[in-house]
């Protein structure tokens, strides 16, 4: 199942972050899919790079142009070929590599230039987020409707009614409101970026303690915790996706439910996120039923960066 998910995302993000279409799931048309997994690898040393980048961000700066290891070359030619197509043939996709195009001809500051590896790797964590991120929810969302049918036939009745009243459009996924509940159900158990970084901006003193964080330092917060905090959701490692329903979501209060960060960086592929994931969970629900394999018996990746289940993860689905 991640496998498979790996491959519908690779091939929707690389349309959207590089520009050009892709199909993972032909063995001809594989290429890409295959390079990425290769740049994506986890490895001890790769981990030591990203520590470093995460704790030490001036680190970045040496390593950037490096981080999808021995791939980055070849990213670095197909971001390029993309750039150079479109501002020759003046083409427009209304995807990131316009929004790029536009950032690079804009007037430059002095101390920031959109330019070189810069606007490589804008498209290169476009790509790395937005596709871990949905590989881990929609996992982990057919895992916990396996483990619970009743609400897997409750979405799948309001699927097969929503596309049977709008297709499978964006208008469709909006008014699937049990999915939606369902989608940030799982979010909020399962995070895919666990923690978010932040650096303080000004001296702030922690309400009713004598605590100051100080102007520029850095603060993590740990979104496992946070969700899964009784004082904000009450039972809170139960699956419950009526947490987020009209009726309840007022309940939930500002900053205890942070998946995609929140303020001013915010994610900026939040609806991007949300659509993708959705549409796959479409994909599936709407054509089989998902149950339990018994060889999975749960847990995590424990060496991933992003929370995510582990290689072999596997479901067993039935056609319908």
């Amino acid at each position: 199942m991640k496998d498979i998910a790996l491959r519908y995302t690779t091939d929707i993000i690389s349309s959207v972050a590089f520009g050009i279409q892709v199909n993972s799931f032909d063995p001809k048309t594989m290429q890409f899919f295959k390079k990425a997994q290769k740049g994506l690898r986890l490895t001890v040393f790769r981990m030591i790079q990203i520590g470093l980048m995460f704790f030490f961000p001036k680190f970045a700066q040496l390593i950037a142009g490096k981080m999808l290891g021995s791939s980055t070359d070849y990213f670095r030619k197909v971001f390029w070929d993309s750039m150079d197509n479109r501002e020759m043939t003046k083409a427009k996709r209304g995807d990131l590599i316009d929004s790029l195009i536009d950032l690079k001809n804009e007037k430059q500051e002095n101390d920031f230039k959109f330019e070189g590896d810069v606007l490589v790797s804008q498209a290169g964590i476009f790509f790395i987020a937005g596709r871990e991120s949905s590989v881990t929810t929609i996992c982990f969302t057919l895992y916990e409707l396996a483990k619970q049918p009743e609400i897997q036939k409750r979405v799948r009745e309001e699927i097969h009614e929503k596309l049977k009243e709008h297709g499978i459009t964006y208008d469709a996924f909006q008014n699937m409101k049990y999915l939606n509940q369902i989608i940030s159900e799982t979010l909020r158990l399962y995070p895919p970026a666990p923690l978010l970084d932040r650096v303080c901006v000004e001296d702030y003193k922690i309400p009713g303690t004598k605590i100051v964080i100080e102007k520029g330092t850095p603060v993590y917060v740990a979104l496992c915790g946070l969700h899964k905090d009784p004082k904000y959701f009450p039972d809170p490692l139960r699956y419950d996706p009526d947490r987020f329903s009209d009726e309840n979501k007022e309940n939930i209060k500002q900053c205890t439910y942070m998946p995609f960060g929140d303020g001013p960086r915010v994610c900026v592929g939040q609806r991007l996120g949300l659509l993708q994931t959705g549409m796959g969970l479409v994909s599936i629900l709407k054509n089989y039923e998902v149950s339990l394999d018994p060889t999975y018996k749960g847990g995590i990746d424990v060496l991933n960066v992003f929370l995510t289940v582990p290689e072999g993860f596997r479901l067993n689905l039935t056609k319908l």
